[in-house]
């Protein structure tokens, strides 16, 4: 008979659940741009609506393990990229269900929701996440959204 047992544990789904959750200390909101900015040569800057909020609620960031700071040109603009796996809830009960992102939405670090006694790293909030991957694992309760930090492009105050 045991071929008859299940692979998983009945209760392995949920623990996983809690688990995971748990770890979701940080808040986080999720942008989005209106419309690609452009190029205002009567105010020889970039311009373009302000982005839109999609999501705001907790999320577990950690820096990638697979993918280590990397050092990138883009055009003549040196840029050390590092990339960070945020995690939020699938469906959290208060902010809701987290949208469909698309690659370049932008992450912000809010603030922690953090244990007594615990710090949340204050430099969270002045990097500007961009998202590279929207792309899930199958579990029911979460999403991993893989983002890029340009790290050499630190803003100086949250």
């Amino acid at each position: 008979m045991l071929n008859a047992r299940r692979t998983l544990d009945a209760r392995w789904m949920e623990h996983h659940r809690k688990t995971v959750k748990g770890f979701m200390i940080s808040h986080i909101e999720i942008y989005r741009g209106a419309e690609d900015p452009h190029w205002d040569a009567a105010t020889d800057s970039i311009v373009g609506p302000e982005p839109v909020l999609l999501w705001k609620g907790p999320a577990r960031l950690q820096a990638n393990k697979d993918w280590r700071a990397r050092d990138v040109r883009s055009a003549s603009d040196p840029q050390m990229i590092q990339f960070i796996r945020v995690q939020v809830p699938m469906n959290d009960p208060v902010a809701g269900r987290v949208p469909h992102l698309r690659p370049s939405d932008t992450i912000r670090v809010l603030d922690g929701h953090v244990p007594d006694n615990w710090e949340l790293d204050p430099d969270l909030a002045r990097w500007r996440l961009r998202v590279r991957n929207t792309l899930n694992s199958s579990y029911p309760w979460l999403r991993n959204i893989l983002c890029g930090v340009d790290i050499s492009d630190m803003r100086e105050e949250p």
